[in-house]
């Protein structure tokens, strides 16, 4: 791909992923500190994601997103504050880099390339480069931006053109790399290239590239 500087990554599921859903995490330790165990139906999960939608955007706090689904589960309210630290002291512990992506970011950084996090989360970028320092690739990376941050979402084009703003960039001189249909999509959207790692549907309406590994990266950039 000719005539690009900048890289921009998504976070979660490209760089890093969890063994277990964050939800079947909060069943658990709602069963061991309240001591009953809960079901959470489709219902449940959809109020959950509207939740999440608000702590993404940064208009309610993510602990004020698992404490509100607590108590719509009927959770009673002494145990609600430690619930939540145990909680998301196990999703931040639990979050596991993918073997490849360490070498191939380093490698890609010593080809001149300035490489940029685009993350949706209600965890800050503050937050999140302690998970990259923990895998040795904090200096990697030239700026981290996450949702919650700047109050906007991919595919939102609010969200490319401040990680575009935030690394000096035109949209003509960088490349998204994502697995999300709706994010590759919202970069396109704004002129970015596209390269898609393990995307559900393949197809260059919605990426350029459509890539298997992680690694593929060296061979494509």
């Amino acid at each position: 791909m000719s005539k690009v500087s900048y890289l921009i990554f998504d976070a979660g599921d490209l760089l890093y992923y969890r063994r277990k859903k964050s939800h079947d995490i909060l069943k658990k330790v709602i069963s061991r500190i309240a001591g009953r165990d809960v079901k959470i139906s489709t219902k449940d999960l959809l109020f959950l994601y509207d939740l999440r939608e608000l702590s993404y955007r940064g208009i309610i706090s993510r602990k004020e997103r698992i404490l509100l689904f607590l108590r719509y589960l009927g959770v009673e309210e002494e145990y609600l504050e430690k619930i939540f630290e145990i909680y998301d002291k196990i999703l931040q512990e639990s979050t596991i880099f993918y073997k490849d992506v360490p070498a191939t970011l380093r490698s890609l950084k010593n080809k001149g390339y300035k490489l940029a996090v685009l993350s949706d989360s209600d965890y800050s970028a503050k937050e999140k480069i302690e998970w990259f320092r923990k895998a040795g690739i904090a200096e990697i990376f030239d700026t981290i931006v996450c949702s919650c941050d700047i109050g906007y979402c991919k595919p939102e084009k609010k969200a490319y053109f401040t990680v575009l703003e935030k690394l000096g960039a035109k949209s003509e001189e960088a490349v998204f790399i994502g697995h999300s249909v709706k994010d590759l999509v919202g970069a396109r959207n704004v002129g970015l290239k596209t390269i898609a790692l393990r995307c559900p549907i393949r197809s260059y309406e919605i990426a350029d590239i459509h890539i298997r590994n992680f690694k593929d990266l060296l061979q494509v950039m």
